[in-house]
């Protein structure tokens, strides 16, 4: 008779991945801090996505504007342009038993 109750599926639960928390708290915490108050938790947190991302491709755009901008003047000056060498973070994937 149990057997007739329990689902078909082998999900029970249709939700959000569980990678979705972190990616959600890295989109919050770029937003306000790159934003240089801008911006605050609560007021990012409770914002529809659309706009999130929107906000953090504006954003990107705009920084890309003032380092290409600052990349000018420092070069216009016959200074040459120094970028610092910034190791990337590799993704730990989780081991296969």
């Amino acid at each position: 008779m149990n057997s007739l109750l329990l689902s078909q599926w082998t999900l029970t639960f249709f939700g959000l991945p569980a990678d979705y928390r972190p990616k959600l708290w890295a989109e919050i915490f770029d937003l306000v801090y790159h934003s240089n108050g801008g911006f605050g938790h609560d007021e990012v947190y409770s914002m529809p996505s659309f706009r999130r991302r929107f906000y953090l491709k504006y954003l990107a755009r705009k920084k890309e504007d003032e380092k290409q901008q600052s990349n000018k003047q420092s070069t216009a000056k016959g200074g040459k342009v120094h970028t610092p060498n910034i190791p990337q973070v590799r993704k730990r994937t989780p081991r296969k038993p």
